[in-house]
């Protein structure tokens, strides 16, 4: 038997009311613009959860590392306290291409007159520095206010934001190192030595004895 054309268009009107009711029951966007919604926060979540991963990234690649500094220190103490000069010799060059302000390490240096090697690593580190170009930022700025930045003479200020009327806190370092992904800033005040990180979305901070590294501020470079 032969459906109407009326048959036929109420027949397909009910489909899709079907369709649509369960699209709605289930959850699920039944419109354009539903579904590009949801994708624009599904990114934003997966964003989310991929910026918090590289902070915890860099924490951990620098607390690593600081770990390593002091395994090395005790090595190189026990050799030298032995009297494996040699051996011990190694050991603190090792600590220093980690950690080039190490005072351990160069004040051993000192006592057995190789102060040469000291400036070797230092070279070396310099000449690492000059191949890497991959970042030549000059301005980073923090959500908080906290701005740093590099002066002409190669000395990076962190300008700390202030209550109104009053003038910002300015804290004056040097550069230590540098890698694809940050730059590591040190500063000493009196008898405590600060670190400080730049990375390309926060930066963080840490007194030289800690362990860990505390996160300031999120932000970005603006030049």
């Amino acid at each position: 038997m032969q459906k109407s054309p009326v048959f036929i268009l109420v027949f397909g009107f009910c489909i899709a009311i079907a369709a649509r009711t369960a699209l709605a029951q289930s959850g699920q966007p039944d419109t354009k613009n539903g579904i590009l919604s949801d994708l624009t926060k599904e990114i934003n979540k997966f964003d989310g959860v991929l910026e918090e991963m590289t902070k915890k990234h860099a924490v951990a690649v620098h607390e690593a590392r600081d770990r390593a500094v002091e395994q090395l220190r005790a090595i190189a103490k026990s050799q030298a306290g032995q009297g494996e000069i040699a051996t011990a010799t190694e050991t603190w060059a090792d600590l220093l291409i980690l950690d080039p302000e190490d005072a351990e390490a160069k004040q051993f240096f000192a006592s057995i007159d190789r102060l040469d090697i000291v400036q070797k690593i230092v070279n070396r580190n310099g000449n690492s520095k000059s191949r890497n170009q991959q970042i030549q930022r000059i301005v980073w700025q923090g959500e908080n206010g906290t701005i740093v930045y590099r002066r002409p003479d190669g000395a990076w200020v962190e300008r700390a934001p202030a209550p109104e009327g009053k003038e910002p806190r300015e804290e004056v370092y040097s550069e230590v190192s540098r890698n694809d992904y940050s730059i590591e800033l040190f500063r000493r005040s009196g008898l405590s030595r600060f670190n400080f990180l730049i990375c390309a979305d926060h930066v963080m901070w840490k007194h030289k004895l800690d362990k860990n590294w505390s996160i300031i501020s999120s932000g970005q470079w603006v030049r």
